[in-house]
This record gives structure tokens, C-alpha cells and sequence, in this order.
């Protein structure tokens, strides 16, 4: 993962600037280091797309967080472009996690490595097409809404009575609200997670704690915000685990799905005394459905165990006690 520049950095002098000053100056560093990202992305640079991903997160983040300093500007239009763009990478980076998933795996059965073999082919195939499909649509509208977004971040709006005192709200308390907000969301996220088995919850929460940290981030280690941040990557690690072992377990118990019914349309085609070429739905490449099963009852087991992980984590009023770190460093920017 490569550092992000410098020019996204929430420094002790941006905190003492306007509010929209401030966060326009780092969205700017922020969308900077996404082009960065691109080009390597373009340059098949190692990890390219897993930086892309990150860097559009945390642009994306930050425009969300602070959206009431960048609505006079920041069209929807120019979010909805850059959501579109984002969730692009989403498909390429499904495939490359059920690809390592499958590597993981040994001691298989003898029954299920033909099974994996045709699998990892065509979850090699799949990611290949989704990032064919990626850099066409990265070539298209990346460039567009990053010169979008350029010129709405140039500048802001100030409007004011001529009866009342002009105030100008800083960045600090700006970014005080805002991080107390996002405290709220993952406390309330985090309380509703009772099972692996509540797939939105684990996933709202994990959105909960990477939005916080891509908050805290740009303070960098100024006022103490990198051990809370290191936490949160932890924790936003940990909810993904659970999340992507579950995600891959569903995708193994469908493909389960898909093998029962090509079992049964071929025992109906030849009662009907008919061969399988007569099926104007072919059912596609055969796999063993014990080896399918078999991965499914493997990532069933991943996810339990990165849920177990979780609990011993995070259990026993461990968040409570990141809520304080943060807290502390909300204090530190508030006081200036």
C-alpha cells in the first residue's frame, strides 16, 4: 500500500483555517492520490488495484463526511460519478478474494482438487474480464469526474446577514463534529452485531469503522490519531474476513444449486428420451458437487473462525475503550 501524499495531511494550520478552506484543500490531496493510484493501476504496478480501491475510499469518505462544507460546490452528479466508478472495482477485487481464499486451502479431500482446479480456472477467467471491463471503464470516466471534482473544490461560497456578526466556523470544530458523529454510527453498528450469521450488520459496522478511520487518517500522528487508526484497520480487517468468508461460502452453496439442477435436467432429458444436446440451456462446465460442497463447508468454517477472532477481540468493552482513544484525540483538536 503506498503513503498517501502530503497534500491530503490535515495539518495543525489547516485546523485553524475556514472549514470549507480546509476540507477542500484535502479533498484535493485526496483526489491527487487517487490519480496516482490509476496511473499505476494502468502501469499494472503489484497491488495496483487494491491501492485504487483504498485511494477512492478514502476520497470518498471524506467528501461524505463533510458534506454540508462541500454542498455549495460538489454536485451530486460528480458523487454519483465517482460511486459508479468506485463500485467498477468491486467484481475484479471479489474474484481475487475467493482466488485466495482457494489457495489457502490444503489437506483437500481427494474428490474436491478437481473440483478447485476448475474453479480457481474460472474465477482466474472471471477476474480477468472484470479488469478488461475495468480499465475501459477507468479510461472513460475517471478523468472526467476528477476534472469535475477539480473545479468544483477550487472554491466555496460564503454567504452572510448584514444585521449579525460574520462567524466562520474552523476547520477543528468542523472536523470534532463530524468525527463524534461517526463515533455514534460505529457504536451503534458495532452493539447490533450478535452472529456471523447477520451479514448486514457485520458489514454496516465494518463501513462504520473504515469511514471513522478514513476520518482520522489525515491527522496522521500529530495528535495521536495513528494508534486509533491502527486499531480500526484491525477492526475493519476483521468484520471483512467474517464478511468474505460468508460471501464466498454463499457462492460455493449456489454453485451447489446450479449442480442439483444440471443433475436434474439431464434426468428429465432422457426420460423425455432426449439428449443433452437438445438442451437449449447447456449447463456449463461439470464439477463434483461433494468438492463444492466441501469449499463451502470450508469457508462456512473461515467464518466462524474470523468471527471468533472478532469477539476476542472486540468483546468485553474493548470498543468502548477505542471510543476513549478517540475521544482524546477529539479533545486535542478541539482544544487547538
Amino acid at each position: 500500500m503506498r503513503e498517501e501524499s502530503e497534500r491530503s495531511r490535515l495539518t495543525p494550520a489547516l485546523l485553524t483555517r475556514p472549514a470549507p478552506h480546509a476540507v477542500r484543500e484535502v479533498a484535493r490531496g485526496l483526489l491527487d492520490d487517487m490519480l496516482a493510484a490509476h496511473a499505476r493501476f494502468e502501469d499494472d504496478e503489484a497491488d495496483a488495484l487494491h491501492d485504487l480501491r483504498v485511494a477512492m475510499r478514502r476520497l470518498r469518505s471524506w467528501l461524505r463526511a463533510f458534506r454540508p462544507e462541500l454542498s455549495d460546490t460538489v454536485r451530486g452528479r460528480t458523487r454519483r460519478h465517482l460511486r459508479a466508478v468506485a463500485a467498477a472495482t468491486g467484481e475484479a477485487r471479489d474474484a481475487e478474494v475467493a482466488l485466495a481464499f482457494l489457495e489457502r486451502q490444503t489437506h483437500l479431500p481427494t474428490r474436491a482438487r478437481p473440483t478447485v482446479r476448475v474453479v480457481v480456472g474460472q474465477l482466474e477467467q472471471e477476474r480477468d474480464d472484470h479488469v478488461r471491463d475495468l480499465r475501459r471503464t477507468l479510461a472513460r470516466d475517471v478523468g472526467k469526474a476528477a476534472r469535475e471534482l477539480t473545479r468544483q473544490l477550487e472554491s466555496y461560497w460564503e454567504r452572510h446577514r448584514l444585521d449579525e456578526p460574520a462567524t466562520v466556523q474552523p476547520m477543528s470544530a468542523a472536523f470534532v463534529d463530524a468525527t463524534r458523529h461517526h463515533v455514534r454510527q460505529i457504536e451503534s453498528a458495532m452493539a447490533r452485531i450478535e452472529s456471523p450469521g447477520k451479514a448486514e450488520h457485520v458489514h454496516r459496522a465494518r463501513i462504520a469503522a473504515k469511514r471513522l478511520r478514513y476520518l482520522l487518517e489525515p491527522l496522521g500522528e500529530t495528535w495521536g490519531a495513528d494508534e486509533p487508526v491502527r486499531q480500526l484497520k484491525e477492526l475493519q480487517r476483521q468484520l471483512g474476513d467474517t464478511r468474505d468468508a460468508q460471501r464466498i461460502a454463499m457462492r460455493f452453496v449456489r454453485e451447489v444449486g446450479k449442480s442439483a439442477a444440471r443433475d436434474a435436467r439431464g434426468r428429465a432429458l432422457a426420460s423425455a428420451g432426449l439428449t443433452p444436446e437438445d438442451d437449449p440451456k447447456p449447463g456449463g462446465v461439470l464439477v463434483s458437487r461433494s468438492g463444492l460442497t466441501e469449499l463451502a463447508r470450508r469457508a462456512h468454517a473461515a467464518r466462524e473462525t474470523a468471527f471468533s477472532d472478532f469477539v476476542a477481540r472486540w468483546g468485553d468493552g474493548k470498543v468502548a475503550l477505542l471510543v476513549e482513544r478517540i475521544d482524546v484525540v477529539v479533545a486535542r483538536v478541539a482544544a487547538g
